[in-house]
């Protein structure tokens, strides 16, 4: 089992001693305010070009994957894009968390398929970031009843980082979803 380093914004944790916050901990980052919580876990990703325009690896540890832009983005279109790599870790850490939470709460899931889709702004406005305009997302789950669905579906909203990001910098997600009995 490996262990994820656990830090502060200002430096690692000294478990022995509380917590210390001062402005030099928040230092450039005018929007936010002191953690009031437990230590950030930190997760790590990179990407670096190949000798082929439009394409690049990205990689996580030991694990690398390759990532092409499309045709009308001047890439050879081969593989998923930034985006649908994006996109498959919003809606796999709705799986996985959901799936985990269902075993917690004794609640019988035997599968669980969620589609995202995202449709971006292209109409040249200035803005300070270039957001999705709107995404939709459908769980389909098969085992918990509807109460059941909307309570695990739930702490996936309020839980899952990647959802919250993307839902805060789109205003809101469109979430639908269906169940059925276990087979």
């Amino acid at each position: 089992m490996a262990l994820t380093k656990q830090v502060w914004w200002g430096g690692p944790v000294d478990w022995a001693a509380p917590p210390q916050f001062s402005d030099s901990n928040l230092e450039g980052r005018t929007d936010m305010q002191a953690p009031t919580q437990a230590p950030v876990q930190s997760q790590t990703a990179r990407s670096y070009n190949t000798t082929v325009a439009g394409r690049c690896i990205g990689s996580s540890g030991s694990h690398h994957w390759v990532m092409d832009y499309a045709p009308h983005q001047e890439g050879p279109g081969e593989m998923p894009g930034p985006t649908e790599y994006f996109l498959s870790g919003v809606s796999s850490c709705g799986v996985l968390m959901i799936q985990r939470e269902a075993g917690h709460r004794g609640i019988a899931l035997e599968s669980i398929d969620v589609h995202i889709e995202a449709f971006r702004h292209t109409d040249g406005v200035d803005r300070r970031h270039n957001t999705f305009a709107r995404v939709t997302m459908d769980f389909k789950l098969v085992g918990p009843n509807d109460a059941e669905a909307k309570d695990l579906i739930a702490h996936y909203q309020k839980n899952c980082p990647l959802y919250g990001s993307v839902a805060e910098a789109t205003g809101d997600i469109d979430v639908t979803f269906t169940i059925r009995p276990r087979s």
